[in-house]
């Protein structure tokens, strides 16, 4: 089987589902995230605690995403109609803005993102475009010659 390489976009736009037929929905602007970025992130989903229990760290995993991929943000408004911006520390969208944010929208915003990190071929299914062409199966990549 040919391995295919696969150009990844700079950016892409995720509108929640919920918002989908606002006629002003709430878009989120995001770059995928890096393969050392993804490693890093995944290297922390599973964490023991001091009595050798295991848990899964999915929720930090989410959030991290988010943080590492979020460009920009439109038609987020506060209750007295200001609109609402990303902030950011170290490069990184802060905390305190993703406290604004409700708990499923960033469920669901973290999984786009991985998703579409990890399977750039097929990002119009996670990204809801569903009226694009789509891969069957998701293509497998080539390294570039270096």
């Amino acid at each position: 089987m040919a391995i295919t390489v696969v150009s990844k976009k700079q950016e892409y736009e995720y509108i929640p589902i919920s918002e989908r037929l606002s006629d002003k929905p709430v878009k989120f602007k995001f770059r995928p995230l890096t393969k050392e970025e993804k490693a890093k992130l995944e290297d922390r989903l599973i964490i023991m605690s001091p009595d050798q229990d295991i848990y899964i760290a999915n929720a930090s995993f989410l959030i991290g995403a988010i943080r590492l991929a979020l460009l920009d943000v439109e038609n987020l408004f506060d209750e007295n109609g200001k609109e609402i911006k990303p902030t950011f520390e170290n490069g990184q969208v802060s905390l305190s803005f993703i406290e604004l944010l409700p708990d499923e929208i960033v469920q669901e915003l973290g999984q786009v993102i991985v998703s579409v990190s990890k399977d750039p071929a097929n990002a119009d299914l996670y990204l809801g475009n569903f009226d694009k062409e789509v891969d069957e199966k998701p293509k497998r990549t080539k390294r570039a010659k270096s």
